[in-house]
């Protein structure tokens, strides 16, 4: 299981594939397309993501099969800006758990987008405000069946942490003193007398 945490170059080499492929070849279990923004829809689509791998919803990309002609670049509509907070103040309304999610406006070829990046969830299902479970299966977001929740449940229960990689993150944001804290404890577990180069650890 490959977890993703796409970022804004992601988006940008997706919106390039759009441009010779249609949609639908490049929607998958882990990219979803909207053309514009159903504030009803988008939790569906959040919660499915974090109960599954991950990934991110792009807004602003027509439906390849509804085009008229043959030019795929025009599935690329773009979409106007929106407050970020507003909007996902808005979704966190739909979402009855925590699911970790950002939001973030992408230029492309002078058009604006919108991208909702979203991470797996570890810490239990993401429910609807409703109360409903989704999964992703193959581009489609769809209700998570009642045996479907319980592996889902029972396999977060068994979960090895210390396999998974952390999220992207600046090195900026860890506390220094903190650092030096963790690191003088493992100094002392090890048993070393002092503390090895960096380049050594």
């Amino acid at each position: 299981m490959k977890l993703v945490d796409y970022g804004a170059a992601d988006v940008l080499a997706t919106l390039e594939k759009l441009k010779e492929n249609p949609s639908e070849k490049i929607e998958c279990e882990t990219v979803e397309f909207k053309e514009s923004l159903d504030a009803k829809k988008l939790p569906e689509v959040i919660c499915s993501f974090a109960n599954h791998l991950g990934g991110v919803v792009i807004i602003g990309v027509r439906d390849g099969a509804r085009l008229s002609g043959s030019r795929r670049v025009d599935q690329l509509v773009g979409h106007d800006d929106v407050d970020k907070d507003d909007l996902e103040k808005t979704i966190r309304g739909q979402i009855q758990s925590h699911v970790d999610f950002r939001v973030e406006s992408v230029r492309f070829e002078s058009k604006n987008y919108i991208a909702i990046f979203v991470l797996k969830s570890f810490d239990g299902l993401a429910t609807t405000a409703s109360g409903k479970v989704y999964t992703r299966k193959g581009r489609d977001s769809v209700p998570m069946t009642s045996d479907e929740i319980e592996r889902a449940v029972k396999s977060s229960q068994n979960y090895d942490w210390s396999a998974d990689s952390l999220a992207r993150m600046d090195l900026s944001a860890l506390d220094e003193g903190d650092v030096e804290r963790a690191l003088s404890e493992y100094v002392a577990i090890r048993g070393w007398e002092k503390v090895p180069s960096k380049d050594k650890l």
